[in-house]
Formats: structure tokens, C-alpha cells, sequence
């Protein structure tokens, strides 16, 4: 270009030095008109020589190109991204800055200058590689924290696809027990952080969603959102939540949005089929063996011995589950935002049972100048619980030999056994009833959390922040059984229920933050904070009979012929606050030394005056021994760090906890094994107990004492790294609770009504203790024990007092039952991942050992195990004199009520399992050339199977079923009061299912 310019020019200083006039006339012409074009160039190539080319690549540590990276010059919209080989060119000023960024990786900004070529190696985000735990009320470094915290990335917890994220965790987190109470679609788990405190009161965690204490419930939250979950376990990292952080806290962040990101949509999918696990009852000749030998009951009208009928064949409908997730998220120079939609759908093999959840979610964080920054998040919800009216009892409990077709091959509406005549309920009923037998429950909730804040000018490090949040949620419940249904009598009369419940809540905070570095080694911060909140519950109920017309379901109670009944018991209405102000220093010494300290106070409307507030302390302290100078020359060990941690909580019942925490961390062989072990004690005083009056009335007393202690390990190590492509990590937990009373009720050893005992867990049995079962040759013996016995009978432990002759004083009565610990010994989880090259391969487990599992399908109480041919048995291995070696008793023996005697004592089976939750295996397509030619940054297809293997199982072993617990004590079994309803069981509930699943995960 200068070279053309330089010899037009030449040709215009050629014409005017011509001496030909005419031609210099006409010369000049055309020369002013060239000069002009001639300077127009000469100003373009001064222009361009102010305009600058660069090229490069961006890579990752690995030296593999980064497609996808996006590149503006700051300040424009002039934007390039990344080819499949992260490179790059883009035009630009000399003073230009490139900002390069991305999701998953830390920004970087850059002045051009001189430059033509900026070649940059990107590392991970600052979370991922920094890793950052968040500690309540701001975050830390992990090398930095000092307290007792727990966290687990949202993509490692999607490695078990889930409804909510109580399955996801299990297993997953040491001291934190999630147990199943329900495996109805859409059910929660039970979480319990080292123990269980309280007697009466709840002993569920606190959960802040996005900063805020989490008022919905736990389903309402999409997995998908999530990015991480911290979770504070011991005294001095729950302290800065006062009265609420007794019982542990769960610290959800969803937010996924990140400055100068170019925007990019993920979608991530998954379909998948369902196999029941049917309950192991007996078929046709094994139950008319049963009866033979019973010689109690004959058959029935409906019943035949040329019959053998599966009624769970009947019943089981084809189920699956679907879920699809959509999001985009993306940034500016000053701000960020993120947007996502949901839709999950899991079906139950119970006709009509299934869960479905709508969600939408959006966030965004904006920069207004140098001092200001606002922002929120809003996560919101629609559900719908269907189903729940039909139970499995009446079910797995008819007779094999009852033939449920009438002669010209309909259905009967009931089947006549020996002694019953229940209601028969097939799929093909349950399709025919129709709306006629309906259960919904209809869920909408909305968090969110509004923010505002504003860096204090002239002071650095110091910032004011307001959070503002905004709750909401209402479920509408509604039942409706039609004339006749699910009953023998065809005409009793229809009935309805509706419920409704609405819960709001506002929280609003002050938090003055003081962050700062001085002479590089001292690192100071200040957290001050007062708010305020409210919560305000409405519950209403009304239940009605005889529905003039099945249309009406639940709609329109108010027409119902018969009764309408407005039960006291079931209208609530609830209105509580907190005040609120919190301190907390974290400081640390050249990154050797660490303190934390905080305390809090809450002011509680709940409470009388004399009580209305308390005060939570705590304090812990880190040493990072492998810092020190003594340890450099010890080149295995990467960190050495002892923690020690004290912390003062509570709850708004004005009952108390104190934890005293120590730990280890540890990591060697450049961080190939890490891991962490901690041992801690929890002492609870204060605890609400019932005391009676003379008048036979209560009154509730802060009188009771329990203790927690245990011990924690995690352990995570690289087994390969990149070893001729081969990659594979694991991690292990493993942890163990004791809990005990210290005392109850005014000095008393024990409350037999509650079942608590002082030096026992709070969650024992009361009963006796099985023992075998007698033998032939040991009838005389029994009848010391026994008024009333036969060969085959129950045999449980004598506790009493013996003769000189050895024999005992009394015969076994009530006396003889005892407290038995279900807790078990130890329990944990282990997850493994393998990749190699486009491949991966992960596993997630949990194990359990030792505890008692309460199963109410052979306990007395569940009326399913009577051994009397009545009704279908579960499939059992019983005595008779030709099979002496069996665990149940002989057939038709001494009875108590319908069941033989001693019968609960047959549902109690050692608790110990492993079981697999998921194996997942799945390929990505990222590197594929034609992936990256259409900027796709992320391609996956996987197949999981969930539930596919339950080893070293007792119970499992006998009955094929899952090892865990799905009901509590007071439901889904015939008798529900005969355990405390504490206590977790296994029930006639929504059997378990092995489900195989296929997936989908693209970012474009």
C-alpha cells in the first residue's frame, strides 16, 4: 500500500512540472481531482497503521487448544471466539485491552500494545482450581477454613440422577445421613448432621438457598440448578446461624453466571425405564403349603387350589422417568446473567402415582460504575403429587389362589377369601375408576433473593451489602373417593377432603464487610450483620361426605348430601420472627496460622421474655503445619493442617448444643491422597420434654441432656493420571455416631411410653430379643419359660433372676423386654471415576454397618407374616420337624392376637449393606473434528443404571428387596402404633424399582 502511494504521487509531481500549457491546463484539472484521492489514501494509511491484527491460541495447562474462548476488546462489541484449535485473530487498536473469557475458566485481560501475537494458557475457574468454600455469609479459601465444612460440586452430585438433592447426597458426605421415609415419586430423604439431638423437636437442618434460610421444601429445588453445597457440621461454623444452626446447615448456591462470558446454552437430558423389585410373597403352592400346615383356615368362595395368581402382576404399571434442563448463561465487561427451565417427571409403577415439577430459574449480577453492584436470584416452581391414595397392602396381601375373573372373563369388584372380602385393586380397576378415586397435591413456590452492593469509596476492602428476600409457597391438597370404591360395601358413600397451606416469608440484611491483605502475609476479614425476618403459616382443612355428583371430586364440598367436618386439629396458623445481629473476624498469618471466630444473637418471637433471646458463640483455629519451615524438606507432603473448633448453638425451643471439633487435613505426593479426620463431641442440654401433672394433663420442660460424638474420614486420591490416557479418581467416607440420653425427666433412668432410656440412643426398640427358635428335644425347658408352648414357638432372651438349680424364677413376661440400639456401628459412600480418552466411567455407592432394620412386611405389625393362611404370607423358610434350621416359626404354633407370639421380633434383620447407587458410563464428542467445526464445546451421551447391586446384605439376601428403610414407623403397615413413629421401617409402601437411564449433555 505505501509503495503505491509513493509512486502516485510521482506521477502527480510529473504532470505539473509538464511545459506544455495545454496540457498543463487540462493536467492540473485531473491532478486536483487526483491529489484529492491521492491525500484521502495517504490519511487511510495513517489511519491503518493505527489498526492492529492479532492472532494467537489459547490453551489449556495440558498444551490442548481451547475452542469456544470468547475475545473482546474491551470497552467494543468487537468480539472473536476460539476455533477447534483455540485459535484466533481478531483487529484491533494498539491501546486496545482483550478480555479473554469463559465459563469454565478463569478471565484474563490484556493491553495489545506492540503486540501481533497473544498466545495465552487458561486455568481453570477460580472455584474449581482455587477451590472456594462457602462458610456462610461470604466464602474462603479451602486452605483457609478452620471449621468443620463439607462441600460437594453440582456436577458431582448430578452423578446420581434425582428428584431432590437428599438422594444425590447419600452417601456422598461424611457425618451426613440421609434415610430414605418415603419412596414415593418426589419423597425427600431425612437428613440427619452427627446425630440426633432434640426428642420432640425437629432434628432437620437449616437450609439457605442463595444466602437467604430456605422456606419451601426440599423437592422445590432442581437439582439442575445447583452449582454447590456446603455444609457446616460442627458448633463454630453454625454459630453465625444462632437459634436455627443446632441441627447443622446446608448451603445451596445456584447461581452460575460469570463476567465477560460469551453466552452459551447447555442442555442436559435424560430418559429412562423403570423394573419394580416386587415384594417376595408366597405363591400358589407355597401358601397352600402354609395353610395345610396352619390347618386354620379353609378356602374361601373366590379361592381355588387349581389358581395361582401374581396380584402385583396385576397391579404394576410400566413406569419411567424423564427430565430435560435448559440454560443459558453468560457475561459483559460489568455483569452477568443466567436463565433456566426445567421439567422432571418421575412415574411410580402404582397406577396414577407419579411427580412432576416445572421450574424456572434466572439470575443476574450488574456493575453500575466503580462502587455499586446489584443484583438477584429467583428460583421458582410448580409441582403436582398424584396418587397417593393407593396403598400396596391390599395388594400383596390377597390370597394366590383367589381368582380375581368372573366367569365371562371381567373383573370382580371384590374377591371372597377364607375370612375376608377386600376390594379388589388391579391396573386395569384403577384405569376403569378413573377420576373417581383421586389424590393430587398442587405445589407452587417462589425464592428469591434481591441485593444491593456498594464498595464504601476511600476505605478499601470495605463494602456495605443488602439482601432482600422474598418467599412464597402454597400447596392445595385434595382427595375424592367415589361411591363405593375401595370398600366391600358397593353403596357407602363417596367422600372428600381439600387442604390448603400457605407460607410467606420476608428476610431483610445488613452486612458490613471488611476484606483486606497487609504486608502480603496478614489477611483480615470482618463480617457485621443485623437483620430482620418474618414467617407467616396458614393451614385449613375440611373433609366431607356422600358427593352428590362424582364431577364435583373435591371442587365443591360445600354440596356434599352428608357430613362436613371442619376438624379443629387441622386449621393451623402461625406467625414468628427473628432479630438478629451477628459478628465474625477470620484472620490468618502468612497463610500458616488461622482464626475465626463469631457470635451471634437472635431475639425470637416464639419465645416468652425472659427468653426471647440467646446468644451462639464460636471460635476454631487452624495451624498449617506443612507451611512451616521445618516441614520444606519433606517433599511427599503437600499439606499438613490441624484444626481445632468450639461453637454454641441452638434452637427457637430455647434448647442448647455445644460442639468441641478437632481435625486433620492432609494431602501427599502432590495432592495424589488427601483426605480429612475429624473427631468431635456434641453435649445438648435443655431439651423440650412432656411432663405429667397429677391432673393428667402435660406441660413441656426444658429438662432433657443427650450427647453426640464420632469420628469422620474422607479420603479422595488419584490412582491414575493421565497415564497413556488413562485417568481414574476415587473417594471414600466413612463415619461413625454414637448417640445417648444423659437424662430425662426429673432424674428418671427411663419413659417407657416414649421409649427412651438414659445411656441409649434416642431412636431404640422396646421389645424382646429373639433368641432362635425351641427345638423338640428342648419342650421341657420351654415350659420353665412358658405357660403355653410348642416345638417351633419364638424363643427370646430371659432377663430375669435364676433359681440355685439354674432355673428361672419366672416365666418370661414384659419384664423382659429391653432397649435395643438400631443405630449401626459405622456407615459411608465411595464414588470412583475412570476416563480414557473420550470414554468415562463413574460409580456412587453407600454401605451401612450393623444397626437393626425394622421390616413391618415380617413383623407382627404388619400383618403380612401371620403364618396362619388368612391372607397371602411373605415368603418365608419356617420350621417343621423335617427343617429344624430355620429362622421363622412353626406354621398354626401359639399365637398373640393373629400373629405368632413374639412375631415382632421376626422383622428384625442386621442392617448392613453395600449397595451400588448408580453406575454411569458415558461418551463425549467434544474433540471430534466436525463437534468443534460447529462450536459445540460440549457433547455427552451416557447410560446409567441406578440401583443395579446390593451386596453383603442380610436382608437383601433373604427377601431380594432394597435394604433401606421406606416409611416411618406410624405408616403403611396394618398396625401403626406398635413402634414409635420415629423410627424408620420398612413398609408396604411404593416398592423400589432398578431403573436404566439414557442422557443427554450439549453446550453450544
Amino acid at each position: 500500500m505505501l509503495n503505491k502511494t509513493l509512486c502516485f504521487l510521482k506521477f502527480i509531481l510529473t504532470i505539473f512540472s509538464s511545459p506544455r500549457k495545454k496540457q498543463l491546463k487540462q493536467s492540473r484539472m485531473k491532478a486536483g481531482f487526483l491529489l484529492l484521492i491521492g491525500l484521502y489514501t495517504a490519511f487511510s494509511i495513517t489511519v491503518n497503521a493505527q489498526i492492529t491484527t492479532v492472532s494467537g491460541t489459547v490453551t489449556a495447562i495440558d498444551g490442548s487448544g481451547l475452542p469456544g474462548i470468547n475475545i473482546i476488546e474491551k470497552g467494543t462489541t468487537n468480539t472473536v471466539i476460539t476455533d477447534r484449535n483455540g485459535q484466533y485473530q481478531i483487529t484491533v487498536s494498539p491501546d486496545a485491552a482483550l478480555v479473554f473469557s469463559s465459563i469454565d475458566y478463569n478471565g484474563e485481560e490484556i493491553i495489545v500494545g506492540s503486540q501481533t501475537t497473544i498466545d495465552l494458557v487458561m486455568v481453570k475457574s477460580h472455584e474449581e482450581f482455587v477451590d472456594i468454600v462457602g462458610i456462610g455469609y461470604g466464602t474462603l479459601q479451602r486452605e483457609a477454613v478452620t471449621g468443620s465444612i463439607a462441600s460437594i460440586k453440582g456436577k458431582e452430585m448430578r452423578d446420581v440422577p434425582s428428584s431432590d438433592i437428599t438422594q444425590a447426597l447419600q452417601g456422598r458426605i461424611a457425618g451426613v445421613e440421609m434415610s430414605q421415609t418415603n419412596s414415593k415419586p418426589g419423597a425427600s430423604m431425612q437428613v440427619r448432621i452427627r446425630g440426633t439431638r432434640s426428642f420432640i423437636n425437629t432434628n432437620d437442618p437449616l437450609i439457605v438457598l442463595n444466602g437467604i434460610p430456605f422456606a419451601g421444601e426440599i423437592n422445590d429445588i432442581d437439582p439442575n440448578a445447583i452449582r454447590r453445597i456446603d455444609i457446616l457440621k460442627d458448633g463454630s461454623s453454625t454459630a453465625i446461624y444462632g437459634s436455627r444452626g443446632a441441627n447443622g446447615v446446608i448451603l445451596i448456591s445456584t447461581n452460575e453466571e460469570q463476567k465477560y462470558a460469551k453466552a452459551q446454552v447447555s442442555y442436559n437430558s435424560y430418559f429412562g425405564t423403570k423394573q419394580v423389585i416386587k415384594y417376595p410373597m408366597m405363591n400358589a403352592s407355597e401358601f397352600i403349603g402354609l395353610r395345610k400346615i396352619a390347618n386354620r383356615y379353609d378356602n374361601g368362595l373366590d379361592e381355588s387350589n387349581s389358581v395361582d395368581i401374581d396380584y402385583q402382576d396385576l397391579f404394576y404399571r410400566p413406569a419411567s422417568v424423564t427430565n430435560h434442563d435448559l440454560k443459558i448463561a453468560g457475561g459483559t465487561e460489568n455483569g452477568s446473567y443466567y436463565f433456566g427451565i426445567g421439567y422432571y417427571l418421575d412415574q411410580s409403577p402404582v397406577p396414577t402415582q407419579q411427580f412432576t415439577r416445572y421450574s424456572i430459574r434466572a439470575a443476574m449480577d450488574q456493575e453500575v460504575g466503580k462502587y455499586f453492584r446489584f443484583g438477584l436470584t429467583s428460583n421458582n416452581n410448580y409441582s403436582l403429587t398424584e396418587g397417593d391414595q393407593i396403598g400396596l397392602y391390599g395388594v400383596i396381601s390377597m390370597t394366590p389362589i383367589s381368582d380375581p375373573y368372573n366367569a365371562d372373563g371381567s373383573l370382580k369388584r371384590t374377591i371372597r377369601m377364607s375370612l375376608d372380602e377386600p376390594f379388589l385393586i388391579t391396573r386395569d380397576v384403577i384405569v376403569e375408576i378413573g377420576d373417581s378415586w383421586v389424590s393430587e397435591k398442587k405445589g407452587y413456590g417462589t425464592y428469591n433473593n434481591i441485593f444491593g452492593e456498594l464498595k464504601i469509596p476511600g476505605i478499601e476492602g470495605l463494602k456495605y451489602r443488602a439482601n432482600i428476600g422474598l418467599n412464597l409457597r402454597t400447596q392445595n391438597s385434595g382427595s375424592f373417593t367415589g361411591e363405593g370404591v375401595n370398600s366391600t360395601n358397593p353403596t357407602t358413600p363417596s367422600s372428600a377432603s381439600i387442604t390448603n397451606e400457605l407460607t410467606t416469608n420476608w428476610v431483610f440484611e445488613n452486612l458490613l464487610t471488611y476484606d483486606r491483605i497487609f504486608a502480603e502475609k496478614h489477611q483480615v476479614n470482618l463480617v457485621g450483620l443485623y437483620s430482620a425476618e418474618e414467617t407467616q403459616y396458614n393451614k385449613s382443612s375440611v373433609s366431607a361426605r356422600d358427593i352428590p355428583n362424582p364431577d364435583f371430586q373435591y371442587y365443591n364440598l360445600g354440596q356434599a348430601l352428608g357430613e362436613i367436618t371442619v376438624d379443629p386439629g387441622q386449621q393451623e396458623y402461625e406467625l414468628g420472627g427473628l432479630l438478629s445481629w451477628m459478628g465474625r473476624i477470620s484472620y490468618s498469618y502468612d497463610n500458616r496460622y488461622m482464626l475465626m471466630a463469631a457470635v451471634r444473637a437472635d431475639g425470637s418471637s416464639r419465645l416468652s421474655e425472659e427468653q426471647k433471646w440467646h446468644t451462639c458463640p464460636g471460635a476454631s483455629v487452624g495451624w498449617n503445619v506443612g507451611k512451616e519451615p521445618f516441614m520444606q524438606n519433606v517433599s511427599f507432603l503437600d499439606l499438613l493442617k490441624l484444626r481445632v473448633g468450639y461453637g454454641k448453638t441452638s434452637n427457637q425451643a430455647a434448647e442448647f448444643s455445644t460442639t468441641s471439633n478437632c481435625e486433620l487435613d492432609f494431602s501427599i505426593f502432590r495432592s495424589r491422597l488427601s483426605g480429612t479426620v475429624e473427631y468431635y463431641i456434641t453435649n445438648s442440654h435443655d431439651l423440650l420434654l412432656s411432663i405429667s401433672l397429677p391432673s393428667g394433663s402435660a406441660v413441656y420442660q426444658n429438662t432433657g441432656k443427650s450427647q453426640n460424638k464420632g469420628i469422620e474420614l474422607s479420603l479422595s486420591g488419584t490412582i491414575l493420571d493421565n497415564y497413556n490416557g488413562w485417568t481414574w479418581d476415587m473417594g471414600i467416607n466413612l463415619y461413625s455416631n454414637k448417640n445417648k440420653i444423659v437424662a430425662i425427666v426429673s432424674g428418671a433412668d427411663e419413659d417407657l411410653s416414649n421409649w427412651w432410656f438414659v445411656g441409649y440412643p434416642i431412636n431404640v426398640i422396646y421389645d424382646y430379643e429373639y433368641d432362635g427358635l425351641w427345638q423338640e428335644d428342648e419342650v421341657n425347658e420351654m415350659n420353665l419359660y412358658e405357660s403355653v408352648g410348642n416345638a417351633g414357638m419364638i424363643k427370646v432372651k430371659y432377663h430375669g433372676e435364676y433359681n440355685d438349680d439354674r432355673t428361672p424364677v419366672r416365666r418370661i413376661n414384659s419384664d423382659d423386654r429391653v432397649p435395643i440400639r438400631v443405630d449401626p456401628k459405622f456407615q459411608g459412600g465411595l464414588n470412583t471415576h475412570v476416563s480414557y480418552k473420550g470414554f468415562d466411567l463413574s460409580v456412587v455407592g453407600a454401605f451401612k454397618k450393623g444397626g437393626i432394620l425394622i421390616s413391618t412386611l415380617h413383623s407382627a405389625s404388619g400383618y403380612l407374616n401371620m403364618e396362619s393362611g388368612r391372607r397371602n404370607n411373605v415368603k418365608i423358610d419356617y420350621w417343621t420337624p423335617e427343617n429344624t434350621d430355620a429362622r421363622y416359626p412353626f406354621p398354626g404354633g401359639v399365637l398373640s392376637s393373629d400373629n405368632p407370639k413374639y412375631g415382632n421380633t421376626l422383622g428384625y434383620f442386621d442392617a448392613s449393606y453395600l449397595k451400588i447407587h448408580t453406575i454411569t458410563l458415558g461418551y463425549s464428542f467434544d474433540k471430534l473434528k466436525w463437534i468443534k467445526n460447529r462450536n459445540i464445546s460440549k457433547l455427552r451421551v451416557y447410560f446409567t443404571a441406578q440401583n443395579p447391586l446390593v451386596l453383603f446384605s442380610p436382608f437383601h439376601a433373604e427377601t431380594g428387596l432394597d435394604p433401606q428403610t421406606n416409611s416411618y414407623a406410624s405408616e403403611n403397615a396394618a398396625v401403626t402404633d406398635t413402634y414409635q413413629a420415629r423410627l424408620l421401617t420398612v413398609g408396604t409402601n411404593t416398592p423400589a424399582t432398578r431403573n436404566y437411564l439414557i442422557g443427554l449433555n450439549v453446550t453450544f
